[in-house]
């Protein structure tokens, strides 16, 4: 079997001019969002450094929202790369990008159920994980699952090699994502209800 057979030169270059267009733009949103994020939060912070805030009949010190805001927009930022690995898998396979979003949302609604709403001393399942062992654990599962899809995506509905490459190092950003995220999700229920 000839190489051109394994993979053709159309689709290679088709590949890899997406790939050299995807990965610095998404580089450059990084570091742009991160870079106006550090604007703006230091502007607004210096004006209510030592002021204290009514959130929905409670009083806070600014220092207490500071960490929350903080956690809030970390939590954000993981939201914004979890859309946009989306919409970069849905520019590769539509059927790639479903399973994607039902995998993270039925992954999500289990971790948030299962470990967000448990304190840090709970223990979960028949092998006694912190709720944050068990996100962590319960993600990179799901990025088992998911890399399996994508392998049986290659294999029975014609995805390109790099194609499938590129997938599968998004979905590993996107599953980490997830991870950090509900950690984050963790530390906020915590913050709010304390």
């Amino acid at each position: 079997m000839k190489y051109e057979e394994i993979m053709p030169y159309g689709e290679l270059l088709s590949d890899a001019f997406f790939l050299m267009i995807a990965v610095p733009v998404l580089y450059v949103f990084y570091f742009s969002t991160g870079i106006a994020y550090r604007f703006f939060v230091d502007r607004y912070w210096v004006c209510i450094k030592n002021a204290r805030v009514k959130v929905f009949d409670l009083e806070y010190r600014a220092g207490r929202l500071y960490k929350l805001y903080n956690r809030m927009l970390k939590s954000a930022g993981e939201l914004v790369l979890i859309v946009f690995s989306i919409i970069l898998a849905l520019a590769l396979s539509w059927r790639l990008a479903i399973v994607l979003v039902l995998i993270l949302w039925v992954s999500f609604y289990i971790f948030y159920y299962k470990a967000v709403l448990r304190d840090d001393h709970a223990r979960l399942t028949i092998f006694r994980v912190s709720p944050k062992q068990f996100v962590e654990y319960s993600s990179s599962l799901s990025f088992i699952l998911y890399f399996f899809v994508i392998v049986y995506d290659v294999w029975f509905f014609d995805l390109g090699i790099f194609s499938a490459i590129f997938l599968v190092l998004l979905s590993r950003v996107t599953f980490q994502s997830l991870n950090r995220l509900l950690g984050e999700s963790i530390v906020l229920v915590r913050l709010f209800t304390a």
